[in-house]
């Protein structure tokens, strides 16, 4: 699940913001046993976070990009 939005000040701004939660199954994960493939699919992840970002230009040559993800 994600949701964001994005936002043009002006001309020369634009900021992004969005949310995330995501969850796998069937993840690789490794048996540590022997006469056991190494990697078995039962294994589960979540990630969930914030990711910000803003875009513009600096002048009329230079142009500016970042990112933040937490």
């Amino acid at each position: 699940v994600e949701i964001g939005g994005k936002w043009d000040l002006n001309d020369a701004l634009t900021l992004t913001a969005a949310i995330f939660d995501n969850e796998r199954s069937n993840f690789r994960v490794a048996s540590n046993e022997p006469g056991v493939p190494e990697q078995q699919l039962d294994g589960t992840s979540s990630v969930r976070g914030v990711a910000l970002g803003a875009a513009g230009r600096i002048g009329e040559r230079w142009s500016m990009f970042a990112n933040y993800t937490y």
